[in-house]
């Protein structure tokens, strides 16, 4: 990776096969740098945005690089060919506890499913933690296989985390849960509006059979009379 020059035009990187990148951290002032598009992608795939990574940076001045350990964060990328376009480094000092989204790894099966009685709902695709930068793990396991029976829920509080890795995420929160299959006529049913009834509408001041102009219709205990104006 090599420091390139503050306002050099970005699409003239990017032609060239280098996707543009910051350099930053507590003890780092933010310094625009440039990666080859390959070597990138071979990094994210392998380290993602929550294991550390170790950089070296040079410039054409420098006798030797410098390294650094760092993580990949904010890696936008191209909506139409979803190639990378921009992304930073983010250099940390390894004895300082990080707070990071780490991705959820869903292995196993649902007995729910596989009997065809109902399907496996995923709330969450990742978990907030915090450890030592070097303790971070890539990802987090987890075992769906035990969710066997209707409307049963895992939790947060289920999973077992490796040493020295703590959840930030709520411990209540549900992470996967199995829930009855909604039948076609059910579906149908959400589906239709309800049908709305005109009921009949009795019109107040209405003249009656045999009742003249400005007459009332007056209701008594004995029973209606008419009364004239």
């Amino acid at each position: 990776m090599v420091i390139r020059e503050a306002g050099h035009r970005l699409a003239t990187l990017r032609n060239a096969g280098q996707v543009p990148a910051v350099l930053y951290g507590p003890d780092v002032p933010a310094t625009p740098v440039s990666v080859p598009y390959g070597e990138f992608e071979r990094a994210f795939a392998e380290v993602g945005e929550s294991s550390l990574l170790r950089l070296e940076v040079s410039d054409d001045t420098a006798q030797r690089a410098r390294p650094y350990v760092v993580l990949i964060r904010d890696v936008q990328r191209d909506p139409v060919r979803n190639t990378p376009v921009h992304f930073d480094f983010h250099a940390v000092r390894l004895n300082e506890a990080l707070r990071i989204a780490v991705p959820i790894r869903f292995h196993g099966a649902s007995s729910v499913e596989s009997r065809g009685e109902g399907v496996l709902v995923k709330e969450l695709h990742e978990l907030e933690v915090e450890a030592l930068p070097e303790k971070l793990p890539h990802e987090i396991d987890v075992d769906i296989s035990g969710l066997a029976s209707l409307n049963q829920v895992l939790h947060v509080s289920s999973l077992s985390m490796p040493e020295g890795v703590r959840v930030v995420t709520d411990s209540d929160a549900i992470i996967a849960r199995t829930e009855a299959l909604i039948s076609e006529a059910e579906i149908e049913a959400l589906e239709t509006p309800p049908e709305e009834t005109v009921g009949e509408v009795e019109v107040v001041g209405k003249k009656g059979e045999g009742q003249e102009e400005g007459e009332q219709t007056v209701s008594g205990e004995e029973g209606a009379e008419t009364k004239s104006e």
